[in-house]
């Protein structure tokens, strides 16, 4: 239905990016992104269509992703789930420096467990385990079910030499998820700690 809307108002902006959602939701990815490129060159100040587009871009292409969220802010400077995604993006492509203040940015509005997590996961590949800490207990007190975290927590004290804490963050994913092979690494990392 939408590739005959198109085809009846090839100029329909909002048919492209509703294509490009459904085509992406397929699992035809590339599909999706030409369809989500075409929406956002018939109405390049949506900013919905850039996020969107630079959400879609993010692991494949994580500079151009970066070039279409920084134009979704331009056009919603307050929006912290676009520049959540941002950080996101620029982490992604190695800008530790510019995740980091998109990151900050965003939490200073809206800190929600997400943005928390990624905020630890951002200062992990910075190899700045203190702060990583933080923003992983940061996530977990506001999503105590957050398994990544808590997973991601324990590495972080056993690269500070924390043994105890990071035995309690193991045990504590094991309560979470005590099946297949992320538990069982969990549990040979507690044997090796004792």
């Amino acid at each position: 239905h939408l590739r005959k809307a198109i085809k009846l108002e090839p100029k329909w902006a909002n048919a492209y990016y509703s294509l490009g959602l459904v085509l992406y939701h397929q699992g035809k990815k590339d599909e999706a992104v030409t369809a989500m490129e075409k929406a956002a060159a018939l109405d390049p100040r949506d900013a919905m269509t850039l996020e969107q587009l630079g959400v879609m871009l993010g692991r494949k292409d994580p500079k151009k992703a970066v070039a279409c969220l920084k134009k979704a802010v331009k056009l919603k400077p307050g929006d912290a789930k676009i520049r959540h995604k941002l950080g996101i993006a620029h982490r992604r492509a190695g800008q530790f420096k510019e995740a980091e203040a998109a990151l900050l940015l965003a939490a200073n509005s809206d800190l929600t467990a997400s943005l928390a997590f990624d905020l630890g996961v951002m200062f992990r590949h910075k190899k700045e385990p203190r702060k990583a800490v933080l923003y992983y207990k940061k996530a977990i007190k506001l999503e105590p079910k957050l398994t990544d975290a808590h997973w991601d927590l324990a590495h972080m004290y056993e690269l500070l030499g924390e043994k105890d804490k990071a035995r309690q963050a193991y045990q504590l994913f094991l309560t979470l998820k005590a099946r297949g092979k992320q538990a069982d690494t969990a549990r040979a990392r507690l044997e090796s700690l004792k």
